[in-house]
């Protein structure tokens, strides 16, 4: 798996989850999706916070409702994060619709640059 490099540094918090606190459950949480990440993810590319919002603001004016972890792999495409897409046919899966009209409006103010779809 190789990782992708950026310009920026990524917006990183240290969180605590389940498998933190309980370590009985270290060993076997996580296990199937690292051995399919092993198996199948060629790449990764990390996007801003800024990056998901501009993406959401962006497909949202568009007449899409994404929420902002649904909208990560189309703002890796619009921020030429991912190499060697020029020319190629491209699927960008866009999924989930857990985001309050609240949230749009305040995304939908994000004037850091424009992004034209098609």
């Amino acid at each position: 798996m190789e990782l992708l490099e950026v310009n920026s540094e990524p917006d990183v918090v240290k969180t605590l989850s389940v498998s933190d606190l309980v370590p009985d459950v270290l060993p076997i949480s996580g296990r199937l999706p690292y051995e399919l990440c092993q198996r199948y993810v060629e790449a990764i590319a990390l996007v801003s916070d800024v990056e998901i919002k501009v993406a959401v603001s962006t497909l949202y004016r568009s007449g899409l409702l994404v929420e902002p972890s649904g909208a990560a792999a189309f703002a890796a495409i619009v921020n030429n994060k991912i190499p060697k897409l020029e020319g190629k046919n491209v699927v960008c899966i866009l999924s989930g619709g857990n985001i309050a009209k609240d949230e749009l409006h305040l995304r939908a103010m994000v004037r850091f640059q424009s992004i034209s779809i098609y």
